[in-house]
């Protein structure tokens, strides 16, 4: 929720947003039914592999995996982060810009592991038989950390609090974000977390708001990210994209909120 410490705002939910959130539900309930009842594992068909990809053509899997999921928390925490920063990108980009947005980012974890799985077979075709290679993955991890990546470059000064506790700047976390994932997916690539598809997420995140710039109508100059001191965008731009007024507390609008600064948690 959004806080000022003046009181807490419910983010923005847009209906495009809702719609994404609903179709999630919807395939999940269908996939745990499915698994429950006629013991049928969607996983194994519609998860990507990049072993399946390349050698037996499933070219579906490279979107279809980003609807499965693993398990209930698995999907919630995904949705969490929709609910809490995908609308104010949406709200700014508008509905079709914010599919492609999710669609690239959800794409883009599947092409990394497609490389890697190329590199592998160049330098030891035995490598390819790995479980990173042909153990289905599945998940929208992709599009979060695309929109994490998104949100950290556009709204870089608005704050989180990290585990409900820890107050930090958006763009310090996202890059904290990253660090761990880089770290992770050298040191842990077969685990069960597919590390790889966050950073690919992220990757696309970053490259589509650097060089489509940041409403994603092309002309580049998205900026980035800087660790220390304040972000290439200035207050009043932040203000501006948040639709906050001022740090006083202003008259409510037609929809009845005060437009106040924000806290992410």
């Amino acid at each position: 929720m959004r806080s000022s410490g003046l009181g807490f705002q419910q983010p923005r939910v847009t209906k495009p947003v809702k719609v994404l959130i609903i179709v999630l539900v919807a395939v999940y309930f269908l996939q745990m039914s499915l698994e429950k009842f006629g013991g049928i594992d969607l996983g194994q068909i519609f998860g990507f592999r990049a072993s399946s990809f390349i050698q037996s053509f499933y070219i579906w899997q490279p979107l279809t995996y980003a609807f499965l999921h693993g398990g209930t928390f698995h999907l919630l925490f995904n949705l969490l982060v929709f609910y809490m920063m995908a609308g104010d990108l949406e709200a700014f980009w508008g509905p079709r810009s914010f599919y492609k947005f999710c669609a690239a980012t959800a794409v883009a974890g599947p092409l990394l592991q497609v490389l890697l799985w190329i590199g592998a077979y160049l330098i030891n075709p035995e490598w390819i038989n790995s479980e990173l290679f042909i153990r289905p993955t599945i998940g929208a991890s992709g599009m979060v950390f695309g929109i994490l990546a998104a949100y950290g470059m556009l709204y870089g000064e608005a704050s989180i609090l990290v585990f409900f506790v820890v107050p930090m700047k958006m763009r310090v976390f996202v890059i904290s974000l990253a660090v761990y994932e880089m770290g992770m997916g050298l040191f842990s690539a077969s685990g069960e977390v597919a590390h790889i598809f966050h950073l690919g997420g992220m990757l696309a995140g970053y490259l589509m708001i650097k060089y489509k710039g940041p409403g994603l109508r092309g002309g580049g100059g998205g900026g980035g990210f800087r660790l220390f001191g304040k972000s290439k965008m200035n207050q009043q731009e932040l203000r501006k994209r948040l639709k906050v007024i001022s740090n006083e507390l202003p008259k409510k609008n037609e929809n009845g909120d005060r437009g106040l600064p924000i806290t992410w948690n």
